[in-house]
């Protein structure tokens, strides 16, 4: 009989262990903010910087949170009514809005993938964010201030475009017999 108790007494020590750091696991993991992505646009050594100062950002923000996480259980913890903690959670926990979802509209201008389409160094990228029209749209406008600003480039990148169509044309095509 004594083995018994023990073990209950164990079992039921344990459980009430494991619960209390499965619920501090889920509350320091409730706001935590994803990792930041890396961004291409082309430049890379920008590029480098502006995710190093993401990254530096990101770590100050995870500190805070988690030492508000860690100061809000305290609190928590020391409040000897379940009102006044009930209280406490419901100012620093505003409650979620979880109506239908907007939809998603890809004319916000987020930058999915950029593209370079003709080879001079001063050429424009194409930026795909999903709106086609618009991308096209842009692409045009930066390439025609392109144009104006570097003439030398375009005329060259509209001779191999030429000599390319031309190339094109003289190949035969292959039939099957």
């Amino acid at each position: 009989m004594n083995s018994l108790t023990s073990k209950s007494i164990l079992l039921s020590f344990l459980i009430l262990i494991m619960s209390s750091l499965a619920l501090n696991a889920q509350s320091n993991s409730a706001q935590q903010q994803p990792f930041p992505k890396f961004t291409h646009t082309g430049n890379p050594e920008l590029d480098k910087k502006n995710h190093e100062k993401a990254i530096i950002e990101w770590r100050k923000t995870e500190a805070e949170r988690k030492a508000g996480a860690k100061h809000d259980n305290n609190q928590l913890k020391s409040s000897p009514v379940k009102s006044d903690a009930k209280q406490l959670n419901n100012q620093t926990n505003p409650k979620v809005d979880r109506s239908t979802p907007k939809k998603t509209s890809y004319t916000d201008g987020k930058v999915l993938r950029t593209q370079k389409i003709i080879d001079q160094p001063h050429a424009p990228l194409y930026t795909y964010t999903g709106n086609q029209k618009m991308d096209d749209l842009k692409y045009a406008k930066s390439k025609t201030e392109w144009a104006e600003k570097y003439p030398a480039e375009y005329k060259a990148a509209l001779r191999a475009n030429k000599s390319e169509t031309k190339s094109a044309l003289k190949r035969k095509p292959t039939t099957n017999k």
